[in-house]
């Protein structure tokens, strides 16, 4: 009651693509920005991060964000810069480049402009990475800010503590999409890497859950799209074929899991 200009809107839990898009289209300010209702932000960050979106005429503004427990113990920073990006390719190509810069949404305000007609896919992970994707291929400048502006809390219950499963296959499926928005080489062969390194980081992680079932389902299923990305980055410059040529060892997990298991502990090709 105290503050009219805040509305509250109910629905059912289907999700936080689908609680986001009913936002978007009910949303009237100028600038749209993001929290979880278990995280919490730095004292008035807004201001300065929209002082700053002011000051250079900004599409996007993004802080760095700190993970830690909800007993307040600090389990991670993503550590920022400052820098100011102009040009729509360059904004995207410092996203996908993932290069001073976080996947989430929480950590950045945007101009509403962006989000025009503009909508996050039904994913249960990875609908960040997507958006971002989208919202950065549409915004002519981008402030990074070396504060902290946003505090991400990590329990069991988050989406990031939960076991692995099948659905963890989203996150293959919005590295596909996002590959598919990119017509220049270049910028493609970014996603196509995020999406081959979380094909293998999620097999691993799979199989050391001890369900081989489930394992074996992940790989089958998340193949294809493996296949398909592994082409486009072997479609580039010789440096992403030689870079990149250990990523066959993965049609190999599904035959000789142990033997690909004892690979990646030796570190003997890249993930992450």
């Amino acid at each position: 009651r105290r503050y009219n200009y805040i509305r509250l809107i109910t629905t059912d839990n289907r999700g936080v693509a689908h609680a986001r898009n009913i936002g978007l289209k009910k949303a009237k300010g100028k600038y749209v920005t993001f929290v979880d209702s278990d995280d919490y932000l730095e004292k008035d960050i807004y201001c300065i991060m929209l002082g700053e979106m002011e000051k250079y005429h900004a599409d996007i503004v993004e802080g760095a964000c700190r993970k830690e427990k909800r007993n307040g113990a600090v389990l991670s920073d993503c550590t920022l810069h400052k820098q100011i990006i102009n040009g729509s390719y360059n904004c995207v190509e410092h996203f996908l480049r993932q290069d001073n810069c976080c996947n989430y949404m929480c950590n950045k305000i945007y101009d509403r402009k962006l989000f025009n007609n503009r909508y996050f896919p039904n994913l249960c992970y990875s609908e960040d990475y997507y958006m971002n994707a989208v919202l950065h291929k549409n915004a002519s400048c981008k402030v990074v800010l070396n504060n902290i502006v946003y505090h991400y809390i990590i329990h069991n219950q988050s989406a990031s503590g939960k076991q692995m499963g099948m659905e963890r296959l989203d996150i293959i499926r919005a590295g596909v999409m996002t590959a598919n928005l990119c017509a220049d080489r270049y910028l493609r062969t970014y996603p196509c890497i995020y999406t081959c390194d979380y094909c293998i980081e999620i097999a691993y992680m799979i199989y050391h859950q001890g369900n081989k079932k489930l394992f074996y389902e992940f790989i089958v299923r998340s193949r294809r799209y493996y296949l398909h990305m592994l082409k486009w980055i072997f479609s580039g410059n010789a440096m992403w074929r030689e870079n990149y040529k250990r990523y066959w060892f993965y049609l190999f997990f599904l035959l000789f899991p142990n033997l690909m298991v004892k690979l990646k502990r030796e570190s003997y090709f890249m993930v992450g």
